[in-house]
């Protein structure tokens, strides 16, 4: 059940305002279908951590060519604090993948984008499903401090009786929008984000893959997550010079739709 209190939206870091009644369901899954199934080209967007549907209110409009648009809800994310803090990674990766298999099935041409957490979630679809196109906005294969000495802390705050901190997101470098994510973290659910990102097995996938690194992220290191692919051939990378971390909401919007709605299928 959602609870818009345990919500707001957010701009570097502070509160900018309350989520009010008429956007709660921005929160909720999005499901559009314009053709039916085993004739048409499906996209799935998948969030990042302790976000929602709701991060790609601004690019989903300008995407074409699609006949079906999938954006799930997380296990945890988009309800309310007390589900956020009981969800953890292999319900992450078990969730995304058993929601993705029978859209492949059911769609000749499945692509897939994802943002952050979304972006790990993608690169590991990709290693066991047959995916056509890979769109990968600041996936969080390195981070912008050190993960280890991290989670270490995390878990002495944890043991210390310490379950929430607030939230800093937003991390936009333009401002025509606002980030809608949770307004605190549960201290378990931050150490269950930094084991995904340590156990996570990275392979170049082998399908065509746009890769999008903002320019100003403060969450993700851009330059060490273009190392991973500056050697794949089958990979692009932009660079996004309008952009932070929460890309789809950020000043290179049209940048990355025109990319998207530019390949075609062969």
């Amino acid at each position: 059940m959602i609870n818009r209190e345990d919500f707001q939206y957010m701009w570097r870091g502070k509160a900018i305002r309350a989520l009010p009644k008429a956007e709660e369901k921005l929160l909720r899954p999005i499901k559009k279908v314009k053709k039916t199934k085993k004739t048409g080209r499906a996209l799935v967007l998948i969030h990042g951590f302790s976000s929602s549907p709701a991060m790609y209110r601004a690019l989903i409009p300008k995407l074409k060519h699609y006949d079906a648009l999938f954006c799930p809800v997380l296990p945890g994310h988009g309800e309310n604090l007390a589900a956020f803090m009981s969800t953890d990674h292999e319900a992450w990766r078990e969730g995304i993948h058993n929601y993705v298999e029978p859209i492949i099935k059911d769609y000749p041409t499945v692509e897939v984008l994802g943002l952050s957490l979304g972006g790990l979630l993608s690169l590991e679809l990709a290693q066991s499903l047959p995916i056509q196109r890979l769109y990968l906005l600041a996936p969080a294969l390195k981070l912008t401090f050190n993960v280890p000495l991290a989670k270490t802390l995390a878990h002495v705050l944890h043991g210390c009786g310490m379950k929430t901190i607030k939230n800093k997101g937003g991390n936009l470098h333009m401002h025509e929008h606002d980030e809608l994510t949770y307004k605190k973290l549960p201290i378990r659910t931050i150490i269950e984000l930094f084991s995904m990102i340590q156990s996570h097995d990275f392979a170049v996938p082998s399908c065509k893959t746009d890769l999008f690194l903002g320019v100003h992220d403060e969450v993700v290191h851009s330059e060490k997550v273009a190392k991973y692919f500056e050697k794949a051939a089958n990979c692009n990378i932009h660079w996004l010079d309008r952009s932070a971390h929460a890309i789809p909401l950020d000043g290179d919007i049209d940048t990355i739709a025109g990319y998207i709605n530019d390949y075609k299928v062969s």
